[in-house]
């Protein structure tokens, strides 16, 4: 069953609660309104594996009928999605605004196991005035739960006063004198993991090698919270994340870290204090050798933290061309092993944040360098400026490219046609196909691009067949 939900825009369900629980539920206020307590899903309160709710567990209502001196009344608990872990006992109710009771007891029910009580109340017959009115506040202290729904949706619980005996056993439709229902109490994850987004733009000016006026300083690509959501345990306390989560909790990131200096906690691909890439700096755990993803051993310590980028780190580094990508965040929790143990689910990645460029980027889905065909890219500009122009394709799988990346400069207001063969002169295994991807530094707005293949007979110089297509912004189409 899932415990655990992260959702894209906020990855939490934020503070639920303050302090340690006082009441579960109170049906006492006019007009109704009832006040309840949420525990952590993670956490099993199950009979046999579970560890049984001994916290916000009151029920407090008002009496609903007048009580005369010496009479008696019968009130009768429901539970819906939980079970008594303890036997009930007449000290359970208390009159807490009128008179005491002359005598509580357990008249029915009220059994380790069993989802209901029936308390016998007697009116009090010795203070002046004696009796108990309709307004009187009831504090009903429930012992010990068990949660019977597997954390699945919320605890139920009823009240209902009854003048007969019979009528409270058999639960007799129109016998009741007073009745209110709600909820006990609820479960929602004590998990926060909360994303703030942030997109860094690198400019066109400066070859996406810099972010505007930071340069090639820190820039925060994004940022997490990691930390618990004001969810109780089962003593009615806020649970900690050493509650919830395991030594080997890990968050991950994935993205294109190919700018990094190739070290297995790279400088320039760290986390600081949330916000500010200055503060806090915190190294990686590691990174993969494909430069795909990266990741860092959290366990179960609260982290705030942002993911920070730098282009330039150290003597010896070479400023790249910062690719126009999406970073994704992954939160791979562990079991907690502390009390019966927790039980959380691995919530899927979300977006972190993004770098953007502010030139222009397209790309030709298909293109093939197939000795028949003449393949090409043609773009073209409006621009009142010479920009630089880079080259790169993708190949199937397994294939790689020879040759050095390619570059060329497009004039301003003019078109330039690029051989696909001069970009990748040849595919290893004799592949032919692959995409691929301009980057122009120049804006989107006067810079537009076609592919174009066409079956050419050298000898003849005719024309067999002629294809062109308008080539798009990556993710656009």
């Amino acid at each position: 069953m899932k415990k655990y939900v992260i959702k894209a825009t906020a990855l939490a369900i934020g503070a639920l609660v303050g302090g340690a629980a006082v009441a579960s539920v109170d049906f006492s206020a006019s007009p109704f309104v009832a006040t309840t307590d949420t525990f952590a899903s993670e956490l099993n309160y199950a009979a046999t594996t579970g560890t049984a709710i001994s916290g916000a567990k009151d029920v407090v209502t008002k009496l609903g009928f007048g009580v005369s001196a010496g009479q008696t009344r019968f009130i009768r608990i429901n539970l819906t999605g939980a079970k008594l872990a303890a036997d009930a006992a007449g000290a359970d109710v208390a009159n807490t605004t009128g008179n005491t009771f002359k005598n509580v007891i357990v008249a029915e029910g009220g059994v380790t196991g069993d989802s209901f009580i029936i308390y016998q109340v007697t009116g009090n017959d010795v203070a002046v005035p004696s009796g108990h009115g309709a307004g009187d506040k009831l504090t009903i202290t429930l012992p010990n739960l068990n949660v019977t729904n597997g954390n699945a949706s919320a605890v139920n619980v009823s009240y209902t006063l009854y003048a007969d005996p019979v009528a409270a056993h058999n639960e007799t439709a129109g016998q009741s004198l007073a009745n209110q229902s709600g909820t006990l109490f609820s479960f929602g994850t004590g998990i926060k993991f909360k994303i703030t987004t942030k997109t860094q733009t690198a400019t066109v000016a400066d070859a996406y090698k810099k972010f505007g006026a930071s340069g090639y300083g820190a820039v925060d690509v994004g940022s997490f919270d990691f930390g618990v959501s004001g969810a109780f345990k089962a003593t009615g306390a806020a649970a900690a994340i050493t509650d919830l989560v395991g030594a080997t909790t890990k968050i991950k990131f994935t993205g294109d870290f190919t700018f990094t200096d190739g070290n297995a906690t790279p400088a320039n691909l760290f986390l600081a204090t949330a916000g500010n890439c200055a503060a806090g700096v915190t190294a990686l755990t590691s990174i993969a050798t494909d430069n795909l993803s990266a990741s860092y051993t959290v366990g179960a310590a609260l982290l705030n933290k942002s993911l920070c980028v730098i282009n330039n780190n150290g003597a010896g580094i070479t400023p790249v061309v910062m690719n126009a990508q999406t970073f994704s965040v992954d939160l791979n929790p562990s079991n907690s092993a502390v009390g019966t143990g927790s039980s959380v689910t691995d919530p899927s990645a979300v977006t972190l944040g993004a770098i953007d460029h502010d030139g222009t980027t397209l790309t030709a889905p298909f293109a093939t360098i197939h000795p028949d065909y003449l393949s090409r890219v043609v773009l073209n500009s409006s621009y009142g400026a010479d920009a630089p122009v880079t080259a790169t394709v993708t190949a199937e799988n397994g294939a790689t490219c020879s040759g050095a990346p390619f570059t060329a400069t497009l004039k301003k207001k003019s078109q330039l046609v690029i051989n696909v063969k001069d970009i990748c002169p040849s595919l290893s295994s004799g592949a032919t196909r692959m995409a691929v991807t301009v980057s122009v530094a120049a804006p989107r707005a006067n810079i537009d691009g076609v592919y174009n293949v066409m079956n050419y007979d050298s000898v003849t110089g005719k024309t067999n067949s002629l294809i062109s297509y308008v080539m798009v912004v990556p993710g656009s189409n």
